[in-house]
């Protein structure tokens, strides 16, 4: 997981946790306030991609940006489009992929099923 990546480059660099977990925090803080404009800017072209089935993981992997801020993003444009048929259908796909990236751990790894692994 990400904590215990920071922790064995804290052991190699010799650095604190603390200090290393502070630089990649701020290192994101920095990127996201960069290119959170560009990215939004973008939105129909993600919602497109998502509508022909670019999974909201890949976009989100695509651009350097948290899933689940991609998945608002689609699903704010999706939910204000007209209710015809295709938008249901759409918001119904959408929402099997919000629960797909929910379950998603650090390492990719479904939590849902790991979990139920570790329950037997």
């Amino acid at each position: 997981s990400f904590h215990e990546e920071i922790n064995r480059a804290s052991n190699r660099f010799g650095l604190s946790f603390e200090a290393l977990h502070s630089l990649f925090r701020n290192a994101h803080v920095i990127h996201m306030k960069r290119n959170s404009h560009s990215i939004r800017s973008l939105t129909m072209r993600h919602v497109k991609s998502y509508l022909n089935g670019s999974s909201l993981l890949n976009l989100a992997r695509k651009y350097n940006y948290p899933p689940s801020m991609m998945a608002r993003l689609i699903v704010e444009n999706v939910a204000t489009a007209s209710s015809s048929s295709s938008t249901l259908n759409a918001n119904h796909n959408m929402m099997k992929g919000v629960r797909g990236i929910v379950n998603v751990d650090d390492d990719g790894n479904n939590s849902s099923s790991s979990s139920s692994n570790n329950n037997n």
